[in-house]
C-alpha cells in the first residue's frame, strides 16, 4: 500500500477543486452562448418573426432604407424584398452557409436581418432566385434612413408643373359681340407622369378641380365646372360694352395623388395652380340699321 504525505493529499485536493471550477465555468459559458442567439440585438428568435416580406420597396424587419434595383415601369417586373433571420432558421435556401450575426448591438441600436431581393414577372408569375443584398447589421434607433418612396412622391408632386389644360373661347375668331354671351370651356383631363424613386416605379397624377376665368373687364368666374362647347355651354360671360381689347386668363387648381408600383391611388394633401397665357379679344358692339331692298337684293340705306 502506497503511503501519501499530507502535502501530496493537499495538492491533489486543490487540483480536483480547480478542475471542478473550470468545468462549471465552461458549462455556464456554453449556456450563455446558446441563449444569446434568442435576443440578438433585441431581435426575437420566434419562428413567426424570422421572415419579413415586402413588395415594390425595401420593407420588412428593421429596414435600413437600402434602395431596390431600378426598373422601368413598362417592363412588367415587380421588385420584392424580404428580410430573413438566417442564423435562427436556415430553412431559407438563399441564406449563405456559415453566415453569422452581430451578437451584441450597442445600446439603443437594433439588429437588422439580412435583406434579400428578387424580380417577379407580373404576367406569368415567374420569379428569379432570391439573392442577398445586405447581411446582418446594427441600426441606431436615431439613425436617419432617408426619405421613403411615399415621401419622395409627395416631394415630386410639390414641384410638378402640370401645365395649362386645353381650353377654348367661342366664338374662336379673335373678337366677340357685346351683349352676346362669350363661351368658355376646358378639357379636364388629368396629367400623369412616371418616376422611378428608390428603384420603385411611381406614378404621380394631377387632376384639375377648379377654374378661375378672368374676363378682362373686371369680372371673374370661379367654378368647378369645366364647361361645354356651344350649343350645350355651361360657362359664359357677357360683355356690356364695346372694348378695343380685353385680356382673358385661366387659372387652374390641381389636386394630386400617387401610385406606388401599380398600387391604388393615394391622395396628396394640398393643391397646386397653373396660369394660362393671356388671350386678347376685341369686343364689338352690334348696330341695327333699316335698309330698303328690292327683290333682287339691291338695298338702299334707310
Amino acid at each position: 500500500m502506497t503511503t501519501r504525505s499530507r502535502a501530496d493529499v493537499r495538492a491533489l485536493a486543490i487540483t480536483l477543486a480547480a478542475i471542478a471550477a473550470l468545468l462549471t465555468w465552461l458549462s455556464q459559458s456554453a449556456s450563455a452562448d446558446d441563449s444569446s442567439w434568442g435576443t440578438l440585438g433585441g431581435q426575437t428568435s420566434d419562428d413567426d418573426a424570422r421572415f419579413e416580406l415586402g413588395a415594390g420597396s425595401n420593407t420588412g424587419g428593421s429596414s435600413t432604407g437600402d434602395s431596390s434595383t431600378d426598373t422601368a415601369s413598362d417592363t412588367g417586373q415587380r421588385h420584392e424584398t424580404i428580410r430573413v433571420d438566417c442564423v435562427n432558421d436556415a430553412s431559407f435556401a438563399a441564406c449563405p452557409t456559415g453566415i453569422t450575426a452581430v451578437a451584441i448591438c450597442a445600446p439603443g441600436a437594433t439588429l437588422t436581418w439580412p435583406l434579400f431581393e428578387r424580380w417577379v414577372d407580373v404576367a406569368t408569375g415567374d420569379a428569379t432566385a432570391w439573392s442577398m443584398v445586405t447581411s446582418y447589421s446594427c441600426a441606431a434607433a436615431t439613425e436617419d434612413t432617408g426619405p421613403t418612396v411615399a415621401e419622395l412622391a409627395v416631394t415630386a408632386w410639390a414641384s410638378l408643373e402640370p401645365g395649362v389644360p386645353e381650353h377654348t373661347i367661342q366664338p374662336d375668331q379673335g373678337w366677340v359681340y357685346s351683349t352676346v354671351p362669350t363661351i368658355a370651356y376646358v378639357e379636364p383631363d388629368p396629367v400623369i407622369i412616371s418616376r422611378t424613386l428608390l428603384g420603385v416605379p411611381v406614378r404621380i397624377r394631377a387632376t384639375p378641380t377648379s377654374y378661375e376665368w378672368t374676363w378682362g373687364d373686371g369680372e371673374t368666374t370661379t367654378t368647378t365646372d369645366p364647361g361645354q362647347p356651344y350649343p350645350n355651354e355651361t360657362i359664359s360671360h357677357t360683355y356690356t360694352a364695346q372694348q378695343t381689347d380685353v385680356s382673358i386668363v385661366l387659372e387652374t387648381t390641381w389636386a394630386g395623388s400617387y401610385s406606388i408600383d401599380g398600387g391604388a391611388w393615394i391622395d396628396i394633401d394640398g393643391t397646386i395652380t397653373s396660369t394660362s397665357a393671356t388671350q386678347t379679344l376685341e369686343v364689338r358692339t352690334v348696330h341695327s340699321k333699316l335698309v330698303d331692298c328690292d327683290l333682287n337684293g339691291n338695298c338702299l340705306d334707310g
